[in-house]
């Protein structure tokens, strides 16, 4: 099969949040829609919570498209990751909010002059909080230089900010301004006043907007670490929660809840139950939509759907996935009476060529739908990912000439074994090695098929037939019955030469990873990519790691980052490899490294405050004090910008 005849050659499913809507989660973009619109001019605060990779940004963007056409609702967007690293959170989700609310409405006298009076309020209320990180400067009345310096900084960026670039007559008025905000900063009883001052000044920035609703989309707040996403979350109720506003919140409560607990460290000491963290996000949150994991059938329906979506890319197949969207909702709208796409259904909406891969798509999913449900426990991401990577060795077979060797759907059914099952694969790949001319495992018929046990005569019994080996083996496995699921997966393996496969599966772990380890150590690092809580989770398997087991994982690690196109925000794999780092104090030479492999004019401003942390280390300290120097002369302009607002 060669690149020519592969229907899906050069397929590739994409795994960014979308407002198209697969999964009949439209649904719940409507409701959000029309609870904001009945809750008139009160504020509300609406959280999406789901897993990871359950599709809370995609419900989130479906939710802006709905408000996109009314004129007088204006909807921002604050991607709380972003400003990971930043000391103060609250004032970075204000300062967004109130610098888009000024460029959405541009020339408007009257908003800049309301935007000017929010953001000097907020310097206040920041100089206030720096006098609480100082402390005693209250009690004697002399400013800690560490105050006065950390002043300046904050209103030299806010003067930059609310004339939208930073010259030096706005910033010598900015200080002198601030001389009076620092003078005033040492009142303690002028907080509250300036609060409800603050609370005052929005509501009149909203007012000055023209707008009947402000609709703040916050996402990715369960990537945060506890203290960013706590400070968000306080935001919104301390200053942001008034009238015409709306929040809507797409996080994973079980990691806002680890937050909770994080960010009171005498949490546990207390005595108090472990449902006080969910009181606590249950007062920010005021309405809570749970996304519901993915059936079996729903499964099979997202399955096709997103390939279908891949191989339907001209834009006169536009109508044809349009239709077979609606029609694959109409099979899932009642998940207790689901049923599966069927190829009718197809033949009657797609005609052509396009209809053929469609098809062999629908088989696949037919064929593996209830294994990966189980496998991703319904979680739509997961499942994108498996889909990704079954494409991927598909196209390396084709560049590397072995198409003619491999099946599609032989592929998804082994690469099923090895991401849910991986002992199970260890022990296949064995018996392939076994065999070293005809890469076969003749005993998986007695797995796959159970009725080869009892056909024939004596003679032909399993007994006879197996070794005691792989007798033991199949017994071992029937005791699985995640395993003996995936045997009665379709097409049966037995009589299939399976090295193409396993010499693919080598190919695509280096292809991710950039470094050949074993399954059970891909399978860490996979985990330690995701996010906080798998991260968390992986605590003990750290421990466990001898040292050329956790070598090999950070070296894998590092080599995901570097491979990551985009350093503007934390790539992907960072965090697990921090945790390493932190478990493993012999690997900080490998962080060590990442730092200097980076590219100084990519590297977004996240990157300083990590180095910093590395300048406790009496051992990297000098090769820190050298990257910074490489870094403030050759470093993007956020990156220098960050290494100026917060030296160390």
């Amino acid at each position: 099969m060669n690149n020519a005849t592969n229907p899906f050659h050069g397929i590739f499913i994409s795994d960014s949040e979308t407002a198209t809507d697969l999964l009949y989660y439209d649904s719940i973009a409507k409701t959000i829609v029309n609870l904001i619109a009945s809750s008139g001019e009160k504020p509300i605060s609406i959280g999406v919570h789901g897993d990871w990779g359950a599709g809370k940004s995609s419900i989130l963007k479906m939710t802006q498209a709905q408000l996109a056409d009314d004129k007088k609702v204006l909807c921002l967007w604050f991607n709380g990751w972003r400003f990971e690293g930043f000391e103060d959170a609250k004032a970075a989700l204000i300062e967004t909010i109130v610098l888009e609310l000024r460029d959405q409405k541009p020339g408007i006298k009257k908003v800049t002059d309301a935007v000017t009076d929010v953001l000097k309020r907020l310097d206040y209320l920041k100089l206030a909080q720096m006098t609480v990180k100082y402390g005693g400067t209250f009690l004697t009345g002399i400013p800690h230089p560490g105050l006065i310096k950390d002043a300046a900084d904050a209103l030299k960026a806010a003067a930059g900010m609310i004339s939208g670039n930073a010259n030096k007559e706005n910033i010598a008025q900015a200080l002198e301004e601030g001389a009076g905000l620092l003078k005033a900063a040492k009142d303690e009883k002028k907080i509250p006043e300036e609060m409800k001052g603050f609370h005052q000044a929005f509501k009149s920035l909203l007012e000055a907007a023209e707008i009947s609703r402000l609709v703040v989309f916050i996402d990715d707040l369960d990537r945060c670490l506890p203290e960013t996403a706590i400070a968000t979350l306080e935001a919104i109720r301390l200053f942001l929660f008034t009238e015409k506003t709306a929040f809507v919140i797409g996080a994973d409560e079980q990691m806002i809840e680890y937050s909770v607990k994080r960010h009171f460290p005498d949490f546990q000491k207390s005595g108090l139950p472990d449902t006080y963290a969910r009181s606590y996000l249950e007062k920010l949150i005021q309405v809570p939509f749970r996304i519901p994991a993915l059936g079996p059938v729903e499964t099979q329906c997202y399955v096709t759907l997103v390939m279908a979506e891949a191989i339907l890319t001209q834009p006169e197949n536009k109508e044809a996935f349009n239709k077979l969207s609606d029609m694959a909702k109409g099979n899932i709208a009642r998940p207790w009476a689901a049923r599966p796409i069927e190829a009718e259904q197809i033949n009657q909406i797609i005609k052509g060529e396009v209809a053929v891969p469609l098809k062999e798509a629908l088989g696949i999913s037919a064929q593996i739908y209830r294994v990966l449900s189980d496998g991703t426990k319904g979680n739509p991401r997961l499942i994108k990912r498996f889909l990704n990577a079954v494409l991927l060795r598909n196209a390396i077979a084709a560049e590397r000439h072995i198409a003619d060797d491999i099946k599609l759907p032989q592929l998804a059914k082994v690469m099923l074994a090895e991401r849910f099952h991986p002992t199970f694969f260890d022990r296949l790949v064995s018996a392939v090695a076994l065999d070293p001319e005809g890469g076969k495992v003749p005993f998986l018929k007695f797995f796959e098929e159970p009725q080869k046990e009892i056909k024939g005569s004596k003679s032909e019994t399993k007994e006879k037939s197996l070794t005691a080996e792989e007798t033991k083996l199949i017994e071992e496995w029937k005791q699985d019955s995640r395993i003996t699921a995936w045997a009665q997966v379709q097409p049966f393996l037995s009589g299939e030469d399976l090295r193409p496969y396993i010499f693919i599966t080598r190919d695509r772990r280096q292809s991710i990873f950039g470094y050949a380890v074993g399954n059970k150590l891909a399978d860490l690092m996979e985990r330690l990519c995701e996010n906080d809580f798998t991260i968390s989770a992986a605590t003990e398997e750290i421990k466990a790691l001898n040292a050329k087991e956790a070598t090999e994982v950070a070296q894998g690690l590092k080599s995901t980052v570097l491979a990551s196109g985009d350093l503007k925000t934390k790539p992907r794999g960072y965090d697990g490899l921090v945790s390493i780092a932190k478990i493993k104090s012999e690997m900080k030479p490998v962080l060590m490294s990442l730092f200097q492999n980076m590219p100084a004019a990519q590297l977004g401003p996240w990157a300083w405050p990590e180095l910093k942390t590395l300048g406790d280390d009496l051992v990297l300290k000098a090769e820190v004090t050298a990257l910074e120097m490489t870094w403030k002369e050759q470093g993007s302009p956020q990156l220098k910008q960050a290494i100026k607002s917060f030296p160390r």
